[in-house]
């Protein structure tokens, strides 16, 4: 992932959730909610293949907002590596910046 994101020129901070937020205990949604709420964040947003992981009402339950990130309709049934496979570094940026978020 790091590479990825060096790659596509994204800055960003990578975190080990085991060694930050104690929460090894955890797992699955209840790990993401305990980070979440940790953070102190409100809202939490996850690739559109997570709307089979979480459940929403988990979420409200915690004033969570759960969405979901879309891709162009014409990319939703491939995988992200298919995309960086088959797609140039500079038409990879625009399917990125083309997502929106979904509830």
């Amino acid at each position: 992932i790091k590479s990825i994101c060096k790659y596509l020129d994204i800055d960003t901070e990578f975190l080990s959730s085991k060694n930050v937020y104690d929460n090894e205990d955890l797992n699955g949604q209840n790990r993401v909610i305990d980070i979440v709420l940790k953070e102190k964040a409100n809202h939490y947003v996850n690739p559109i293949g997570g709307t089979i992981l979480y459940d929403s009402e988990a979420f409200k339950e915690k004033n969570i907002e759960l969405s979901f990130l879309k891709v162009d309709k014409n990319l939703n049934n491939r995988l992200i590596i298919d995309i960086l496979m088959n797609f140039n570094k500079e038409e990879i940026k625009n399917i990125l910046n083309q997502c929106i978020i979904v509830k």
